[in-house]
């Protein structure tokens, strides 16, 4: 078996982990609530899970086209047309980062969504109880002396609605895309070998960079998201294994590539250039296998919190009913 036989079995592998991951996580946070923060992710990581299946194709394309030539050239037949094969590479590459800066703006969005719900079910809850301890009171017979009926909190229009800083983020995410892409035309219309390889530098830099800030400032608002928010004390929570998954992984995945490409942008191809990128080349696809299996585990309990909240408050609607009914009759 060849090498290039080799890494598309290898790829192929980490595609399905990876996207198994990303489809449970994503499926689990679908069901009943698809905002712009799960669309936006969806279409980054099949942008991602879809990049490498492109440059495989051209690598399999520009190798049957060589093996058509030798054929050509042994049977004395006239070879076949020249193709450019560079345009596989070229658009894998740019889908690749398009997919990583969309899923990284959709994933803030998404943990700022979680954290202006985070602890709904902890008050519904406490709603219920006193709703169930006015419910005893009517039924006692007792009068109100100046109490009031425990009313359902609205969810707040926030939580419904993008803020202006979502809008903000979500533009910012489409113009580094458009960016990304027109930078990509000129780099490989640039007839100057050095020039393009300097632009591709510079943009798989940008991007990678700000698609790590974008992955930890989802994840710091998803720390405190869980339920109940902030510990009792006022500290911050470290998160849930679901989190410290994510988090590793994110790690992982961007520290050792970023320090590559900030070398050679900087022009510093030594020892520590070749030891960051040997083991981004290892860091790099387990950090991305565990961000996935964490975004499933978070995509579940998100699910799970959500079906909570919905009985709870189809339940303190019907107490409200109740406790209605019990004061007029």
């Amino acid at each position: 078996m060849t090498t290039v036989g080799i890494a598309f079995i290898i790829v192929i592998l980490l595609l399905l982990a990876v996207g198994t991951g990303l489809s449970i996580g994503l499926t689990a946070l679908g069901r009943g609530h698809r905002g712009a923060a799960w669309r936006i992710m969806a279409i980054g990581s099949t942008l991602l899970l879809a990049s490498p299946v492109l440059h495989f194709t051209g690598l399999w394309k520009e190798k049957v086209h060589h093996q058509r030539i030798a054929t050509a050239f042994r049977s004395n037949l006239p070879p076949p047309p020249p193709m450019n094969f560079e345009i596989f590479s070229v658009g894998a590459s740019l889908m690749c980062l398009c997919g990583l800066m969309g899923f990284a703006a959709g994933f803030v969005l998404h943990g700022r969504d979680c954290a202006r719900k985070s602890g709904r079910s902890a008050k519904l809850e406490n709603l219920l109880a006193g709703m169930d301890a006015e419910i005893s009171r009517l039924e006692e017979g007792k009068e109100a002396s100046g109490t009031t009926t425990p009313t359902l909190p609205p969810e707040s229009a926030a939580g419904t609605a993008p803020d202006r800083s979502s809008k903000v983020i979500l533009l910012l995410a489409i113009v580094a895309v458009l960016a990304c892409l027109w930078t990509g035309s000129a780099a490989l219309s640039s007839s100057s070998l050095r020039e393009r390889e300097t632009m591709e530098r510079w943009i798989i830099f940008i991007v990678l960079a700000a698609s790590a800030f974008g992955m930890q400032t989802g994840l710091a608002s998803l720390r405190n998201a869980s339920e109940g928010g902030p510990n009792s004390d006022g500290s911050r929570k470290r998160g849930d294994g679901a989190w410290r998954l994510m988090a590793i992984g994110t790690f992982a995945a961007f520290v050792l590539v970023l320090a590559a490409s900030v070398m050679e942008i900087v022009g510093s191809y030594g020892s520590v250039h070749a030891l960051a990128s040997g083991l981004s080349f290892l860091l790099a696809p387990c950090g991305i296998i565990l961000f996935a299996g964490g975004f499933a585990l978070h995509g579940l309990k998100t699910a799970r919190q959500r079906e909570r909240v919905a009985e709870l408050e189809k339940l303190s609607a019907a107490m409200e009913e109740e406790i209605a009914r019990l004061k007029n009759a």
